[in-house]
């Protein structure tokens, strides 16, 4: 007789998943405030979890690759079904996604489906961070005086999961209260864009692991969030100034 199934879950895929949910409740409930009908709210959730998974794999791939030794195809494609995951590339993927919906569907509710995705994206986001540190990835630099936290057990490096995970929930706290407040007339994607890449930016600097590229000194991450800065402040000066 077998009384008990006794089953090993990695952390990591238990976040996500939990995160995924989670980001399916918040899009469900607020498919109303933006007239977007449930079947349609169904295959473009679909279509950017496929854009995330691609997205992300592929700007691993990307990063990883002037750090090979003999590059072969067999190594690229080993890291495409083997290799880890980059945010950035998920974030590209999954609005990538909604472009497509917006392209197929051509609806007047799609053009408000970045609306919809913004405080997503930083839900989503807490869980997979929490989840990089149970998994031990994505870590900080070692600390000098380690952190005693209880029964022997200390923490060694800067906790730059918990410090990103807790930056994005704050974050979806205050994008969810800002479109409240202005009752949808505040856009809340540029800024959610725009702060997640301004704190990503600086929380670069505290990173220990050396797989997401370094380029001029700075890191992949960093120069995606110094384009998105770039690109929004070109954005302004043409409107501003008519050109």
């Amino acid at each position: 007789m077998f009384p008990y199934v006794h089953i090993t879950l990695p952390t990591y895929a238990v976040f996500i998943f939990i995160g995924g949910f989670a980001v399916l409740l918040l899009a469900y409930s607020r498919i109303d405030k933006f007239q977007l009908a449930f079947p349609d709210f169904l295959k473009c959730f679909l279509i950017c979890a496929i854009g995330i998974l691609i997205g992300s794999r592929l700007l691993f791939v990307l990063i990883t690759i002037p750090r090979l030794k003999n590059i072969t195809l067999l190594k690229i494609l080993t890291l495409l079904c083997n290799g880890g995951f980059v945010f950035y590339g998920g974030l590209f993927g999954a609005l990538a996604g909604i472009k497509i919906c917006q392209m197929r569907w051509e609806r007047d509710s799609f053009n408000q489906l970045y609306e919809l995705a913004a405080p997503c994206f930083p839900l989503f986001h807490t869980f997979g961070r929490i989840g990089c540190f149970c998994a031990g990835c994505c870590y900080g630099l070692p600390l000098q005086n380690p952190i005693i936290l209880t029964n022997g057990l200390q923490m060694n490096r800067v906790p730059v999961q918990l410090l990103e995970a807790g930056f994005n929930l704050v974050l979806v706290i205050c994008l969810l209260f800002i479109e409240w407040i202005s009752k949808r007339h505040q856009k809340i994607f540029p800024i959610y864009l725009l702060s997640y890449a301004a704190f990503r930016f600086i929380v670069e600097f505290w990173r220990g692991d050396a797989v997401r590229g370094i380029w001029a000194g700075l890191s992949t991450s960093q120069w995606i969030s110094l384009v998105i800065w770039g690109y929004f402040l070109i954005k302004m000066l043409k409107t501003h100034l008519h050109i």
